[in-house]
């Protein structure tokens, strides 16, 4: 029909008192962490690791 349909989709990230102040993003289960935000995975809304992370605490940033 030649409609394409945007799932939002999100990088998350967290700070932690070894980083300095420093964004430490989610990179997925086989990194876990990472300072470069190129490599931070990007997860759907509303998928269990979207759920999972916010949870946790982490914070959101659309992509």
């Amino acid at each position: 029909n030649g409609y394409e349909v945007i799932e939002p989709k999100f990088k998350f990230y967290n700070f932690s008192d070894s980083s300095g102040g420093t964004a430490l993003y989610y990179a997925g289960q086989s990194k876990q962490l990472t300072k470069f935000e190129q490599d931070a995975l990007e997860v759907k809304e509303g998928s269990e690791e979207y759920k999972a992370l916010l949870a946790l605490g982490f914070v959101e940033e659309e992509v």
